[in-house]
């Protein structure tokens, strides 16, 4: 199970995700939050986390954009 499954009933929410952030389409389950800059020295780039609540089973986790 990758981690943007719901660790509890393993729902996927990846292509939700994806859908939401291409779109702008608002969801009361996804939320993104902590919006962070980054630069290693070559290369710069902005990451965020991504708060859900999972319609199904009523569990909350995250996973950063990053890692998608």
């Amino acid at each position: 199970m990758n981690n943007t499954c719901c660790p509890k009933c393993g729902r996927d929410f990846l292509e939700e995700y994806l859908e939401y952030s291409d779109v702008e389409y608002l969801t009361p389950h996804i939320k993104i939050t902590n919006y962070r800059s980054w630069f290693d020295g070559s290369y710069s780039g902005t990451d965020w986390d991504v708060e859900i609540k999972c319609p199904n089973c009523g569990t909350e986790f995250s996973f950063t954009d990053g890692d998608c």
